[in-house]
């Protein structure tokens, strides 16, 4: 009776056994296949528009981030124009500030000649100067000539040139060995000085031959 009992007790286990063992290894055949899919296997139309969708996304992105980069690449450059624009027009500022204070250091070395050369000065009754006098003076006129120099190349300004020392050119002018001896005498001498003089409108008169 034993024997009997177990032989049916088996019988029914063994299908049972049999049908999990199917039913395990059935679903790990379905969780690889599953697996291979995911990794190299079809891939559904779904799946494949979502993908196109955000790669035109992202290259709309990639556009627009080019475009943006172009236009800060241009406003850089603005700025940088108008940046070196303003420090050149300092820097020239600079320069002609510079020019005239030389110019004024230059003017300061003849002012012996020029304290002569003035109306209340020590050549207001007419005389010959001295030899010594006469290289001062020359080195005076040349420090006129480079005035015209100057003038001409736009390194100082007219107006400001004729406010300070037109005057100076007056008083020359009023002396009769400059005006006679060299100006009138030599003029291919003193072309820059006489050219000077006509730019700052200062006439002078040569005596009848």
């Amino acid at each position: 009776m034993g024997s009997v009992e177990f032989r049916i007790c088996i019988t029914n286990l063994l299908p049972t056994r049999l049908h999990r063992r199917n039913s395990e290894r059935h679903g790990r055949r379905n969780h690889r296949a599953g697996r291979e899919t995911r990794q190299g296997g079809d891939v559904p139309f779904g799946t494949i528009e979502v993908w196109c969708s955000r790669m035109e996304e992202t290259m709309t992105c990639i556009t627009e981030l080019k475009d943006l980069a172009t236009i800060i690449g241009i406003l850089v450059g603005a700025l940088s124009l108008v940046f070196t624009a303003l420090n050149t027009r300092r820097t020239a500022r600079a320069n002609r500030a510079k020019f005239w204070l030389d110019l004024r250091t230059s003017f300061a070395k003849h002012d012996e000649i020029h304290r002569k050369l003035h109306p209340r000065g020590d050549w207001k009754n007419p005389r010959v100067p001295t030899s010594e006098e006469q290289f001062q003076v020359e080195a005076y006129m040349g420090l006129f000539e480079h005035c015209e120099i100057m003038l001409a190349q736009g390194l100082i300004d007219k107006k400001t040139f004729r406010d300070v020392y037109r005057y100076r050119l007056v008083n020359l002018v009023e002396n009769d060995w400059v005006r006679v001896e060299k100006l009138c005498n030599i003029p291919d001498g003193w072309k820059r000085l006489i050219a000077l003089l006509a730019r700052m409108d200062v006439p002078y008169s040569c005596p009848k031959q």
